[in-house]
């Protein structure tokens, strides 16, 4: 709901001084209501995004591009605190939180399952089999470390997917037959 109304708020402010056509209002308006349900697997999505963005200005683009940004900050203080995927679900990274959650999940499994069966050695006080709870342990641990990492490894690969569906597309000088120099589109293409 942010977004929307922080593109509203920009869509209104800058929309005088960008002096956009009507089809460039159109598209920008188009492409800021097909960011706010992005997918970062979808690559049909960011081609149209890209296709989009070809008629707007700089200007446009690069308000589209830092409004629908995605932030780390709030994901990884969720996974932190709560754990369980739930700031990768809140940052839109189902595959993330999907991760944790089932990890998680099957490691406090392993831990509780491990704990039952362990048996405490009343002569030395060690525990024996307890295999399957410290297995359990080091499951938690390092999926409680992937939660706190993945919400900057997400936003760093959805930002620069968009940041390329927006931004590589530009004008350019070029010679015409006549050598004059004039500005026309032209486009990055990275694999």
């Amino acid at each position: 709901m942010k977004k929307i109304i922080l593109f509203t708020v920009l869509l209104f402010a800058f929309a005088p001084a960008l002096s956009a056509e009507e089809s460039d209002s159109e598209n920008f308006y188009q492409l800021g209501m097909l960011m706010q349900d992005l997918d970062l697997e979808n690559q049909a999505q960011f081609m149209q995004i890209n296709e989009l963005a070809a008629s707007l200005s700089s200007m446009q683009r690069m308000v589209l591009l830092e409004s629908n940004k995605k932030s780390s900050g709030l994901p990884f203080v969720l996974n932190l605190i709560l754990g369980l995927g739930i700031g990768s679900y809140v940052q839109g990274d189902s595959k993330g939180g999907t991760t944790a959650l089932v990890g998680e999940l099957s490691s406090l499994a392993l831990l509780l399952t491990g704990a039952g069966q362990a048996t405490v050695n009343s002569y030395t006080g060690e525990i024996e089999g307890g295999e399957m709870m410290y297995l359990g342990y080091i499951g938690m641990i390092g999926f409680r470390l992937y939660e706190l990492i993945r919400p900057f490894s997400f936003t760093k690969e959805y930002n620069a997917k968009l940041s390329n569906a927006l931004m590589n597309i530009s004008l350019a000088p070029v010679l015409d037959e006549q050598q004059e120099m004039k500005m026309e589109l032209a486009a990055n293409i990275s694999f």
